[in-house]
């Protein structure tokens, strides 16, 4: 035990394995990926089918949103996926089970339906009470993911109101 303090634990030395960073590139968001990767691969949000996102069986089985007129007061608005079957699976994956491997997908997607140039996209915040039950706000993911594969700006302007659920 020379050189350490009586009654303090012998430290392990444990040699640099090859191939394995050490220092300060240990905490990359790359390296802790690929090692989440390995002790929890990535499914299907749908089916659990190894792979990330969604399967091409369960992409292919999502149901397109019907052509529905904008909300009072906003000009035009678009929608993905009908809320029944595959597409309230998906949905249900994200919101409650915290699946965000379909998000990047779901985001490239929903770009695809803008018809326009956009300046900018938002989102309609969810509850405080939902947002703290579940760890995030599903529509601001959503949006973030929009706005990247738009290449525009992603901005915080709408205000959940009071009372709201």
């Amino acid at each position: 035990m020379g050189g350490t303090r009586p009654g303090a634990p012998d430290r392990a030395v444990v040699p640099a394995t090859p191939g394995c960073p050490q220092g300060p590139g240990v905490g990359t968001r790359r390296y802790r990926r690929r090692m989440l990767d390995l002790l929890l691969p990535r499914r299907c949000v749908r089916c659990l089918a190894p792979g990330s996102g969604l399967c091409t069986n369960c992409a292919t089985s999502l149901p397109a949103a019907p052509d529905l007129a904008a909300p009072p007061g906003i000009e035009r608005c678009w929608s993905l996926l009908e809320h029944r079957d595959a597409g309230r699976d998906v949905v249900v994956a994200l919101k409650y089970h915290r699946h965000h491997d379909a998000v990047a997908l779901l985001g490239a997607a929903m770009a695809e339906l803008v018809d326009r140039r956009v300046d900018l996209v938002t989102w309609a915040p969810t509850s405080p009470r939902r947002r703290r039950a579940r760890g995030f706000d599903q529509a601001e993911v959503l949006a973030r993911s929009v706005a990247g594969a738009l290449s525009v700006p992603c901005r915080e302007l709408l205000v959940r109101s009071t009372g709201a659920t």
